[in-house]
């Protein structure tokens, strides 16, 4: 098991670092000399110094100590999201549905509602259907073309 893992953020082309074994979730923060900088996320809040730097080799070094408690309950409601939107990625299943699966593969209580992450689920699934064809020759390709038509 690694102990870092990359996770899409909930802005656009945004990382979030999530450190499994010390309980910390990073931003990315910028790429200095193909060096990928991130700190930590209550660095706006809490002004925390703790940052990570992971090398050209992919290993990460700490930097810094932090003035705060664990970032437990955003890691989960992190893992959380992404186990749903990956679901929307992969099948067909109604939003809800795949938010209440996620209840029942996520014990304890609910780390969201599910109107915080509805949007989420929609956008998710709208990056894996096709286009819309504006011509009869062109939704013959698409017919054609993609394998969730054949």
């Amino acid at each position: 098991m690694d102990r870092y893992i990359e996770l899409t953020g909930a802005r656009r082309n945004s990382i979030v670092l999530i450190d499994r074994v010390g309980q910390w979730i990073w931003h990315r923060n910028g790429f200095v000399a193909g060096n990928t900088r991130y700190r930590c996320s209550s660095y706006t809040e809490r002004r925390c110094r703790a940052s990570v730097v992971r090398d050209l080799h992919g290993i990460y070094h700490a930097h810094g100590h932090h003035n705060h408690e664990i970032h437990q309950a955003l890691i989960s409601r992190h893992t959380f999201v992404e186990w749903c939107r990956e679901r929307a990625r992969t099948t067909n299943i109604r939003p809800h549905a795949i938010y209440l699966e996620a209840l029942r593969r996520f014990p304890g209580p609910p780390p969201c509602q599910f109107q915080e992450i509805r949007a989420t689920i929609y956008r998710a699934r709208r990056e894996t259907n096709p286009r819309i064809p504006v011509s009869p020759e062109e939704f013959a390709e698409l017919i054609e073309s993609v394998p969730r038509y054949k």
